[in-house]
Protein backbone atom coordinates (compact mmCIF):
# COMPACT_ATOMS: atom_id res chain seq x y z
CA UNK A 1 0.00 0.00 0.00
CA UNK A 2 1.09 3.54 -0.79
CA UNK A 3 0.76 5.89 2.19
CA UNK A 4 2.10 9.10 0.68
CA UNK A 5 0.13 11.82 -1.06
CA UNK A 6 -0.62 11.09 -4.72
CA UNK A 7 0.91 14.49 -5.51
CA UNK A 8 4.31 13.02 -4.60
CA UNK A 9 4.23 10.73 -7.66
CA UNK A 10 5.75 12.03 -10.87
CA UNK A 11 3.00 11.57 -13.52
CA UNK A 12 5.67 10.88 -16.15
CA UNK A 13 6.68 7.73 -14.23
CA UNK A 14 3.17 6.24 -14.45
CA UNK A 15 2.65 3.50 -17.04
CA UNK A 16 -1.01 2.75 -16.29
CA UNK A 17 -3.75 3.11 -13.68
CA UNK A 18 -6.23 0.31 -13.01
CA UNK A 19 -9.31 0.46 -10.79
CA UNK A 20 -10.34 -2.82 -9.11
CA UNK A 21 -14.00 -2.55 -8.12
CA UNK A 22 -15.34 -6.08 -7.79
CA UNK A 23 -14.78 -8.29 -4.76
CA UNK A 24 -12.81 -11.00 -6.58
CA UNK A 25 -10.32 -8.53 -8.07
CA UNK A 26 -9.69 -6.81 -4.74
CA UNK A 27 -9.72 -10.01 -2.64
CA UNK A 28 -5.93 -10.05 -2.39
CA UNK A 29 -6.05 -6.78 -0.43
CA UNK A 30 -8.47 -7.99 2.24
CA UNK A 31 -10.49 -5.51 4.29
CA UNK A 32 -8.35 -2.61 3.08
CA UNK A 33 -9.65 -3.21 -0.44
CA UNK A 34 -13.31 -3.34 0.56
CA UNK A 35 -14.02 -0.02 -1.19
CA UNK A 36 -11.95 -0.85 -4.24
CA UNK A 37 -8.26 -0.72 -5.11
CA UNK A 38 -6.39 1.76 -7.28
CA UNK A 39 -3.38 0.11 -8.92
CA UNK A 40 -0.73 2.52 -10.17
CA UNK A 41 1.84 0.75 -12.35
CA UNK A 42 5.04 2.70 -12.86
CA UNK A 43 7.26 2.44 -15.92
CA UNK A 44 9.82 -0.33 -16.31
CA UNK A 45 12.82 -0.78 -18.52
CA UNK A 46 12.61 -2.49 -21.91
CA UNK A 47 15.24 -4.49 -23.72
CA UNK A 48 17.23 -2.60 -26.30
CA UNK A 49 19.66 0.26 -26.54
CA UNK A 50 19.43 2.85 -23.74
CA UNK A 51 16.80 5.47 -24.51
CA UNK A 52 17.06 8.95 -23.04
CA UNK A 53 13.95 11.13 -22.87
CA UNK A 54 14.12 14.75 -21.69
CA UNK A 55 11.08 17.02 -21.42
CA UNK A 56 10.41 20.56 -20.27
CA UNK A 57 6.95 22.07 -20.09
CA UNK A 58 6.02 25.63 -19.20
CA UNK A 59 2.52 26.94 -18.71
CA UNK A 60 0.54 29.90 -17.46
CA UNK A 61 -2.56 29.59 -15.29
CA UNK A 62 -5.32 32.01 -14.44
CA UNK A 63 -8.78 32.00 -12.98
CA UNK A 64 -11.04 29.74 -15.03
CA UNK A 65 -14.02 32.11 -14.99
CA UNK A 66 -13.69 35.87 -15.05
CA UNK A 67 -14.42 37.80 -11.89
CA UNK A 68 -17.91 39.30 -11.91
CA UNK A 69 -18.31 43.03 -12.25
CA UNK A 70 -18.51 44.93 -8.99
CA UNK A 71 -20.23 48.11 -7.95
CA UNK A 72 -18.15 51.23 -7.59
CA UNK A 73 -18.55 53.26 -4.41
CA UNK A 74 -21.21 55.57 -5.92
CA UNK A 75 -23.44 52.73 -7.14
CA UNK A 76 -22.90 50.81 -3.91
CA UNK A 77 -23.96 53.73 -1.71
CA UNK A 78 -27.01 54.57 -3.81
CA UNK A 79 -28.27 50.97 -3.77
CA UNK A 80 -27.54 50.76 -0.05
CA UNK A 81 -29.55 53.97 0.48
CA UNK A 82 -32.43 52.50 -1.53
CA UNK A 83 -32.44 49.31 0.55
CA UNK A 84 -32.70 51.32 3.78
CA UNK A 85 -35.42 53.54 2.31
CA UNK A 86 -37.43 50.47 1.25
CA UNK A 87 -36.98 48.87 4.66
CA UNK A 88 -38.40 51.97 6.33
CA UNK A 89 -41.37 51.97 3.95
CA UNK A 90 -42.08 48.32 4.71
CA UNK A 91 -42.13 49.17 8.41
CA UNK A 92 -44.78 51.87 7.97
CA UNK A 93 -42.78 55.07 7.41
CA UNK A 94 -44.07 57.67 5.02
CA UNK A 95 -42.11 58.26 1.84
CA UNK A 96 -40.91 61.63 3.14
CA UNK A 97 -39.67 60.17 6.44
CA UNK A 98 -38.13 57.16 4.70
CA UNK A 99 -36.18 59.42 2.34
CA UNK A 100 -35.03 61.59 5.23
CA UNK A 101 -33.91 58.72 7.48
CA UNK A 102 -32.36 56.39 4.89
CA UNK A 103 -28.94 58.09 4.99
CA UNK A 104 -28.61 58.19 8.82
CA UNK A 105 -29.68 54.53 9.02
CA UNK A 106 -27.20 53.63 6.28
CA UNK A 107 -24.28 55.23 8.13
CA UNK A 108 -25.40 53.63 11.39
CA UNK A 109 -25.32 50.25 9.66
CA UNK A 110 -21.79 50.89 8.41
CA UNK A 111 -20.81 52.27 11.86
CA UNK A 112 -18.79 55.00 10.10
CA UNK A 113 -19.13 57.64 7.39
CA UNK A 114 -16.80 56.92 4.45
CA UNK A 115 -17.23 60.45 3.06
CA UNK A 116 -16.07 63.89 4.13
CA UNK A 117 -19.67 65.09 4.25
CA UNK A 118 -22.52 64.94 6.74
CA UNK A 119 -25.41 62.50 6.32
CA UNK A 120 -27.81 65.38 5.59
CA UNK A 121 -25.73 66.46 2.58
CA UNK A 122 -24.69 63.04 1.33
CA UNK A 123 -27.84 62.18 -0.71
CA UNK A 124 -30.64 64.09 -2.36
CA UNK A 125 -34.28 63.15 -1.77
CA UNK A 126 -34.12 60.52 -4.52
CA UNK A 127 -31.06 58.77 -3.12
CA UNK A 128 -28.50 60.17 -5.55
CA UNK A 129 -25.03 60.53 -4.05
CA UNK A 130 -23.79 64.12 -3.85
CA UNK A 131 -21.30 64.55 -6.73
CA UNK A 132 -19.11 66.64 -4.42
CA UNK A 133 -18.78 63.83 -1.86
CA UNK A 134 -15.12 62.94 -1.34
CA UNK A 135 -14.19 59.51 0.02
CA UNK A 136 -12.09 59.30 3.18
CA UNK A 137 -10.10 56.39 1.80
CA UNK A 138 -9.79 54.98 -1.71
CA UNK A 139 -11.87 54.94 -4.85
CA UNK A 140 -12.58 51.38 -6.03
CA UNK A 141 -9.64 49.43 -4.57
CA UNK A 142 -8.55 46.64 -6.92
CA UNK A 143 -8.44 43.87 -4.32
CA UNK A 144 -8.46 41.10 -6.90
CA UNK A 145 -5.49 42.54 -8.75
CA UNK A 146 -3.63 43.01 -5.49
CA UNK A 147 -3.84 39.42 -4.26
CA UNK A 148 -3.51 37.58 -7.58
CA UNK A 149 -0.87 37.01 -10.21
CA UNK A 150 -0.46 35.08 -13.44
CA UNK A 151 0.21 31.54 -12.28
CA UNK A 152 3.24 29.74 -13.68
CA UNK A 153 4.12 26.08 -14.05
CA UNK A 154 7.53 24.55 -14.80
CA UNK A 155 7.85 20.79 -15.31
CA UNK A 156 11.26 19.25 -16.03
CA UNK A 157 11.70 15.50 -16.58
CA UNK A 158 14.51 13.23 -17.70
CA UNK A 159 14.61 9.44 -17.92
CA UNK A 160 16.85 6.70 -19.26
CA UNK A 161 15.76 3.12 -19.85
CA UNK A 162 17.00 0.03 -21.62
CA UNK A 163 18.56 -3.35 -20.99
CA UNK A 164 18.99 -6.85 -22.32
CA UNK A 165 16.55 -9.74 -22.57
CA UNK A 166 17.39 -10.67 -18.99
CA UNK A 167 18.20 -7.38 -17.28
CA UNK A 168 16.20 -4.18 -17.69
CA UNK A 169 16.39 -0.80 -16.00
CA UNK A 170 14.51 2.49 -15.76
CA UNK A 171 15.89 5.62 -14.08
CA UNK A 172 14.19 9.01 -13.94
CA UNK A 173 14.32 12.39 -12.25
CA UNK A 174 11.94 15.35 -12.21
CA UNK A 175 11.43 18.82 -10.79
CA UNK A 176 8.04 20.52 -10.79
CA UNK A 177 7.18 24.10 -9.74
CA UNK A 178 3.66 25.53 -9.67
CA UNK A 179 2.73 29.01 -8.52
CA UNK A 180 -1.02 29.51 -8.17
CA UNK A 181 -2.89 32.60 -9.39
CA UNK A 182 -3.48 33.59 -5.74
CA UNK A 183 -0.40 35.03 -4.05
CA UNK A 184 1.10 32.96 -1.25
CA UNK A 185 0.10 29.61 -2.75
CA UNK A 186 2.66 27.42 -4.49
CA UNK A 187 3.85 23.82 -4.76
CA UNK A 188 7.17 22.21 -5.68
CA UNK A 189 8.09 18.54 -6.11
CA UNK A 190 11.39 16.80 -6.84
CA UNK A 191 11.59 13.06 -7.52
CA UNK A 192 14.17 10.41 -8.35
CA UNK A 193 13.16 6.90 -9.34
CA UNK A 194 15.05 3.70 -10.20
CA UNK A 195 13.76 0.23 -11.14
CA UNK A 196 15.87 -2.80 -12.10
CA UNK A 197 14.72 -6.32 -12.99
CA UNK A 198 16.61 -9.49 -13.83
CA UNK A 199 15.55 -12.90 -15.12
CA UNK A 200 18.18 -14.82 -13.19
CA UNK A 201 17.18 -18.20 -14.63
CA UNK A 202 14.22 -19.92 -16.24
CA UNK A 203 12.72 -20.28 -12.79
CA UNK A 204 13.87 -17.19 -10.85
CA UNK A 205 12.94 -13.56 -11.50
CA UNK A 206 13.88 -10.63 -9.26
CA UNK A 207 13.21 -6.90 -9.39
CA UNK A 208 13.69 -3.92 -7.13
CA UNK A 209 12.88 -0.25 -7.04
CA UNK A 210 13.74 2.85 -5.08
CA UNK A 211 11.98 6.21 -5.17
CA UNK A 212 12.79 9.36 -3.23
CA UNK A 213 10.82 12.57 -3.39
CA UNK A 214 10.48 15.94 -1.74
CA UNK A 215 7.35 18.12 -1.69
CA UNK A 216 6.99 21.71 -0.51
CA UNK A 217 3.51 23.15 -0.18
CA UNK A 218 2.84 26.80 0.70
CA UNK A 219 -0.70 28.02 1.42
CA UNK A 220 -2.60 30.51 3.55
CA UNK A 221 -2.41 30.08 7.31
CA UNK A 222 -5.81 31.30 8.44
CA UNK A 223 -8.69 29.10 7.34
CA UNK A 224 -11.43 31.01 9.16
CA UNK A 225 -14.34 32.85 7.56
CA UNK A 226 -12.40 36.02 6.73
CA UNK A 227 -9.05 34.23 6.57
CA UNK A 228 -9.72 33.27 2.96
CA UNK A 229 -8.42 36.30 1.02
CA UNK A 230 -10.50 35.55 -2.09
CA UNK A 231 -13.66 35.35 -0.01
CA UNK A 232 -12.62 38.42 1.96
CA UNK A 233 -12.14 40.85 -0.89
CA UNK A 234 -15.44 39.85 -2.53
CA UNK A 235 -17.33 41.07 0.54
CA UNK A 236 -15.51 44.35 1.10
CA UNK A 237 -16.92 47.75 0.23
CA UNK A 238 -15.21 49.29 -2.81
CA UNK A 239 -13.77 52.25 -0.90
CA UNK A 240 -11.82 50.22 1.66
CA UNK A 241 -8.12 50.40 0.97
CA UNK A 242 -5.19 48.03 1.36
CA UNK A 243 -2.57 50.52 2.54
CA UNK A 244 -2.42 53.70 4.57
CA UNK A 245 -0.83 56.83 3.15
CA UNK A 246 2.47 55.92 4.83
CA UNK A 247 2.56 52.51 3.13
CA UNK A 248 1.53 50.43 6.16
CA UNK A 249 -1.43 48.06 5.99
CA UNK A 250 -4.85 49.53 6.72
CA UNK A 251 -6.36 47.46 9.55
CA UNK A 252 -9.26 49.76 10.36
CA UNK A 253 -11.99 47.31 9.31
CA UNK A 254 -13.29 43.74 9.79
CA UNK A 255 -11.22 42.76 12.83
CA UNK A 256 -7.95 43.61 11.06
CA UNK A 257 -8.55 41.14 8.22
CA UNK A 258 -6.74 42.87 5.38
CA UNK A 259 -6.59 40.52 2.33
CA UNK A 260 -3.26 41.94 1.19
CA UNK A 261 -1.67 41.43 4.60
CA UNK A 262 -3.22 37.98 4.82
CA UNK A 263 -1.52 36.67 1.66
CA UNK A 264 1.81 38.41 2.22
CA UNK A 265 2.39 38.17 5.98
CA UNK A 266 0.79 34.90 7.17
CA UNK A 267 1.45 31.45 5.77
CA UNK A 268 1.27 27.69 6.21
CA UNK A 269 4.02 25.44 4.85
CA UNK A 270 4.65 21.72 4.70
CA UNK A 271 7.90 20.09 3.65
CA UNK A 272 7.69 16.34 3.13
CA UNK A 273 10.46 13.87 2.35
CA UNK A 274 9.69 10.30 1.33
CA UNK A 275 11.58 7.14 0.47
CA UNK A 276 9.82 4.11 -1.02
CA UNK A 277 11.68 0.88 -1.64
CA UNK A 278 10.52 -2.54 -2.82
CA UNK A 279 12.00 -5.91 -3.72
CA UNK A 280 10.24 -8.77 -5.52
CA UNK A 281 11.35 -12.37 -6.07
CA UNK A 282 9.37 -14.96 -8.07
CA UNK A 283 10.27 -18.63 -8.34
CA UNK A 284 8.57 -21.19 -10.59
CA UNK A 285 8.45 -24.37 -8.49
CA UNK A 286 6.76 -26.46 -11.19
CA UNK A 287 5.00 -25.78 -14.46
CA UNK A 288 1.78 -24.97 -12.59
CA UNK A 289 2.98 -23.72 -9.20
CA UNK A 290 4.92 -20.56 -8.40
CA UNK A 291 5.82 -18.69 -5.26
CA UNK A 292 6.62 -15.01 -4.88
CA UNK A 293 7.65 -12.69 -2.08
CA UNK A 294 7.52 -8.90 -2.08
CA UNK A 295 8.92 -6.60 0.58
CA UNK A 296 8.13 -2.89 0.73
CA UNK A 297 9.22 -0.06 2.97
CA UNK A 298 7.69 3.40 2.97
CA UNK A 299 9.36 6.17 4.97
CA UNK A 300 7.86 9.65 5.32
CA UNK A 301 9.12 12.68 7.24
CA UNK A 302 7.26 15.98 7.34
CA UNK A 303 7.84 19.47 8.74
CA UNK A 304 4.92 21.86 9.17
CA UNK A 305 4.86 25.54 10.08
CA UNK A 306 1.83 27.80 10.42
CA UNK A 307 2.50 31.46 11.09
CA UNK A 308 0.04 34.28 11.78
CA UNK A 309 1.71 37.67 12.03
CA UNK A 310 1.02 39.95 14.96
CA UNK A 311 -1.88 42.30 14.32
CA UNK A 312 -3.21 40.42 11.28
CA UNK A 313 -6.57 38.61 11.35
CA UNK A 314 -6.76 35.94 14.05
CA UNK A 315 -3.53 37.26 15.61
CA UNK A 316 -4.85 40.79 15.95
CA UNK A 317 -4.64 40.62 19.76
CA UNK A 318 -2.17 37.85 20.68
CA UNK A 319 1.09 39.31 19.41
CA UNK A 320 1.43 36.79 16.59
CA UNK A 321 1.11 33.02 16.75
CA UNK A 322 3.00 30.12 15.19
CA UNK A 323 2.80 26.35 15.31
CA UNK A 324 5.69 24.10 14.34
CA UNK A 325 5.34 20.34 14.09
CA UNK A 326 7.09 17.31 12.67
CA UNK A 327 5.82 13.83 11.83
CA UNK A 328 7.53 10.60 10.87
CA UNK A 329 6.03 7.38 9.54
CA UNK A 330 7.59 4.02 8.66
CA UNK A 331 5.45 1.38 6.97
CA UNK A 332 6.86 -2.13 6.44
CA UNK A 333 4.90 -4.65 4.35
CA UNK A 334 5.90 -8.19 3.42
CA UNK A 335 3.69 -10.32 1.17
CA UNK A 336 4.13 -13.99 0.23
CA UNK A 337 1.89 -15.66 -2.36
CA UNK A 338 1.68 -19.24 -3.59
CA UNK A 339 -0.04 -19.48 -6.99
CA UNK A 340 -1.53 -22.44 -8.83
CA UNK A 341 -2.37 -22.06 -12.52
CA UNK A 342 -3.57 -25.17 -14.38
CA UNK A 343 -5.09 -25.52 -17.84
CA UNK A 344 -7.47 -28.39 -18.68
CA UNK A 345 -8.11 -28.24 -22.41
CA UNK A 346 -10.38 -25.27 -22.99
CA UNK A 347 -10.71 -24.65 -19.27
CA UNK A 348 -8.38 -23.24 -16.67
CA UNK A 349 -8.05 -22.98 -12.92
CA UNK A 350 -6.31 -20.14 -11.14
CA UNK A 351 -6.03 -19.98 -7.38
CA UNK A 352 -3.64 -18.64 -4.80
CA UNK A 353 -2.90 -18.53 -1.08
CA UNK A 354 -1.15 -15.62 0.55
CA UNK A 355 0.20 -14.26 3.80
CA UNK A 356 0.91 -10.60 4.51
CA UNK A 357 2.40 -8.84 7.50
CA UNK A 358 2.46 -5.09 7.99
CA UNK A 359 3.81 -2.79 10.68
CA UNK A 360 3.23 0.96 10.79
CA UNK A 361 5.07 3.22 13.24
CA UNK A 362 4.21 6.90 13.55
CA UNK A 363 5.66 9.59 15.81
CA UNK A 364 5.14 13.33 15.91
CA UNK A 365 5.51 16.46 17.98
CA UNK A 366 4.06 19.95 17.95
CA UNK A 367 4.58 23.28 19.71
CA UNK A 368 2.61 26.53 19.55
CA UNK A 369 3.88 29.90 20.81
CA UNK A 370 2.67 33.49 20.60
CA UNK A 371 3.70 37.07 21.35
CA UNK A 372 6.51 37.53 18.83
CA UNK A 373 9.08 40.28 18.75
CA UNK A 374 8.28 42.76 15.92
CA UNK A 375 9.02 41.45 12.42
CA UNK A 376 10.31 38.06 13.59
CA UNK A 377 9.15 34.67 12.37
CA UNK A 378 10.83 31.86 14.34
CA UNK A 379 9.56 30.30 17.56
CA UNK A 380 12.58 31.36 19.60
CA UNK A 381 11.39 34.97 19.15
CA UNK A 382 8.02 34.27 20.82
CA UNK A 383 7.74 34.67 24.59
CA UNK A 384 4.58 32.74 25.52
CA UNK A 385 4.14 28.97 25.20
CA UNK A 386 0.55 28.13 24.25
CA UNK A 387 0.77 24.35 24.01
CA UNK A 388 3.08 21.53 23.04
CA UNK A 389 3.13 17.78 22.92
CA UNK A 390 4.23 14.60 21.20
CA UNK A 391 2.64 11.33 20.18
CA UNK A 392 3.59 7.92 18.93
CA UNK A 393 1.75 4.84 17.70
CA UNK A 394 2.72 1.43 16.39
CA UNK A 395 0.31 -0.98 14.72
CA UNK A 396 0.76 -4.40 13.19
CA UNK A 397 -1.48 -6.39 10.86
CA UNK A 398 -1.16 -10.00 9.79
CA UNK A 399 -3.53 -11.45 7.24
CA UNK A 400 -3.96 -14.71 5.35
Amino acid sequence: PYDNALSSINPNDIESVTVLKDASSAALYGARGANGVLLINTKKGKSGKPTIVAKYNFGLTSRQSADYERLNDKDYMELYWESHRNSLLLNGSTLQNANANAAPNLLAGLSYNPYLMSAAQLFDSNGNLNPNAVNHWADDTDWYGGITQTGRRHDTNISISGGTEKTKFYISGSHYIAKAPVLGSDFTRSTANMRISNQVSDKLFISGGLQVNNRNNHTQADGSNFGNPVRMYSQYQPWLRAYNDDGTYDFSYFNRYNPMAQVLESYSTRKAYALIGNFLAKYQLTKDISIENQSNVNFLYGENVEYNKSGVGTSRTDGGRATSSTDRMVNWVNTSILRYNKTFGDFGLKTYAGYESQKVTEVGNSITKRNFLPNTYTLDNASILVEGGSNGTSNALNSV
